[in-house]
């Protein structure tokens, strides 16, 4: 782990105590995960970055062998007991502890946008993703409408880092990433057989979930999708 992920790391650290260990079965990224992945039973799955193991646990009750890594030290010891089933290893993205060719699928959700070196961190993914495996990454989209405030979310983010009321401090030597779709589909493309990417339609209130049906692009999520 490089001198900045481990600052990265202290962030998280002091945040812990809000992220939750469960997920509900109707969240709609696990959704997407799900049709995705398709039939996962018996399938070897990376959760990279597990956080608390949230996403490790719902695939493992739908009879994946689940292997969960992250940067932050204290989620790793929560998931463990989380998810007494999965196998987890203290680890970044960008420099997966595994061979090349080990997963049958991986998942990464709301974790790239906290990565300083993006295409790093799919190279490695890609790496270690078996030839016709699938790789879903879920992240925030820099062109979105917030879903609760129906702003334009890079402005919010921008107003509250400035306030210090976000993640990072304003003196903080990294920015939460926020993307394009084209950006990573890009990036996905250089790794990737298939590289296919859509706007989430996850709106929180009726007003977000109508603003987002008609016109996508201003949608808070991203889901970028890619088979080896």
């Amino acid at each position: 782990m490089n001198t900045l992920e481990k600052q990265v790391e202290n962030c998280f650290n002091k945040i812990s105590s809000v992220l939750p260990c469960e997920i509900s079965a109707d969240n709609f990224q696990l959704k997407e995960v799900l049709a995705w992945f398709g039939d996962i039973k018996g399938k070897k799955l990376l959760d990279a970055g597990c956080a608390k193991g949230r996403f490790t646990k719902a695939l493992v009750e739908r009879g994946a062998f689940l292997t969960g890594i992250d940067i932050t030290e204290n989620f790793i010891k929560i998931a463990r007991e989380n998810v007494a089933e999965a196998s987890f290893g203290l680890a970044s993205i960008t420099d997966i502890p595994f061979q090349t060719n080990t997963f049958d699928g991986i998942l990464c959700i709301q974790v790239m946008e906290h990565i300083p070196d993006t295409e790093k961190a799919i190279r490695e993914m890609a790496r270690v993703l078996k030839r016709g495996g699938r790789l879903i990454i879920i992240d925030k989209n820099i062109l979105s409408l917030h879903h609760r405030y129906l702003a334009p979310t890079s402005l919010l983010k921008r107003i509250q880092e400035t306030r210090g009321k976000w993640m990072y401090p304003e003196d903080f030597p990294f920015r939460e990433k926020h993307f394009t779709l084209g950006k990573l589909d890009r990036i996905l493309g250089k790794y990737c057989s298939v590289a296919r990417s859509k706007y989430l339609q996850n709106g929180r209130s009726r007003r977000s979930r109508i603003i987002y049906n008609i016109l996508p692009f201003l949608s808070y999520d991203i889901a970028w999708r890619g088979i080896k």
